[in-house]
This record gives structure tokens, C-alpha cells and sequence, in this order.
């Protein structure tokens, strides 16, 4: 059935194919902000349950969860790379660092899809964003640390070749 749109008897439309992008507009105006209630009573009573029905609201919901999980993602995102500048204390070092842990999920989903053949990918899926973070940043803390060590254990050459002292720190690091 078209969707009504003069009142909830008539309708302009011949069948709900018929200018679908418009007649969807409509129901998206209508339905949202009804739903949008709902979910707001929802949380005010125990015994309702809202079951999504209508690919409209649906497809409304899930974007709107992705969007705020991308806010999430970016505020994370940034946060991980403020303390990578703080804990660092070099400008260069933390965008480097971020450029790395940032370029390392196109490798990952390569993995994931074209080499492992795995088709599937849920919301659940997008957890990965957290966990490359995380073990991306704690590599480079990791080497920087152990970089910092290599200062104090291994001394400064007799013969005052600079290069190889850093090569043997960068050995003693890595």
C-alpha cells in the first residue's frame, strides 16, 4: 500500500513504488519521531519492548548507532593520540605513530576479507578499531621505553663513533 499523505484515508500515490524516494520521506517524518518517543518511554518503564519492523526505522536506528560509534571512534582515536604526544613529547614521533595505527586496517581487512575468505562482518566487527588502537599504541610506548633503557645500558663507544652507538641501541631496543 502507498503510504497516505494528505490524511490517513487518501494518498496521491497509485501503489508504494510510485515516487518510493518521496513516499519514504514522508513515512521517515512521520514514523521517526514517533519511535523516537517510544525509545524515550522505553527507558521509563520495565515492561515495554520495542521491536523494529519497518526497514525505514530500522535502517534510521542503525545509522544514528553509527553514528554515534563513530564519535566514539574519533574521540578515541584522538584521545590515544594525545597521550601518544604527551608520553612521547615529540609532535612527530605521536603523528607518525597515529599514521602507522591508522594504516594498519586496510592491511587488516585485507587479511580478514580476501585472505582468510571471511565474508562476514557485523557490528561487532568494528570492535577491531579499539583493539588496533590499544595494541598499536602500546607497541610504540613499548619501543620508546626500551629505546630510553638502551640510553643506560648500553655506554657510549671508546672510538666516539657516534653511528654505531645508536645502531647498538636501536639493536638493544628493537
Amino acid at each position: 500500500l502507498p503510504y497516505p499523505d494528505i490524511d490517513t484515508t487518501t494518498s496521491s500515490y497509485k501503489d508504494g513504488t510510485d515516487r518510493k524516494d518521496e513516499q519514504y520521506g514522508y513515512y521517515r517524518e512521520w514514523a521517526l519521531p514517533i519511535f523516537q518517543q517510544i525509545q524515550l518511554e522505553e527507558n521509563d518503564h520495565e515492561n515495554i519492548e520495542i521491536v523494529i519492523l519497518g526497514l525505514d526505522v530500522r535502517d534510521q536506528q542503525s545509522a544514528e548507532l553509527t553514528n554515534t560509534g563513530l564519535a566514539f571512534a574519533m574521540g578515541s582515536i584522538l584521545t590515544v593520540f594525545l597521550i601518544m604526544w604527551w608520553h612521547l613529547s615529540s609532535l612527530f614521533l605521536a603523528c607518525i605513530a597515529m599514521l602507522q595505527i591508522i594504516l594498519s586496517f586496510p592491511f587488516a581487512y585485507v587479511i580478514y576479507r580476501y585472505i582468510m575468505f571471511v565474508t562476514f562482518f557485523d557490528t561487532l566487527n568494528t570492535l577491531v578499531i579499539f583493539l588496533i588502537l590499544g595494541v598499536g599504541a602500546d607497541d610504540v610506548f613499548v619501543f620508546m621505553d626500551a629505546w630510553v633503557q638502551s640510553g643506560h645500558f648500553v655506554k657510549k663507544r671508546k672510538d666516539g663513533d657516534e653511528e654505531k652507538w645508536l645502531i647498538e641501541r636501536m639493536d638493544f631496543a628493537y
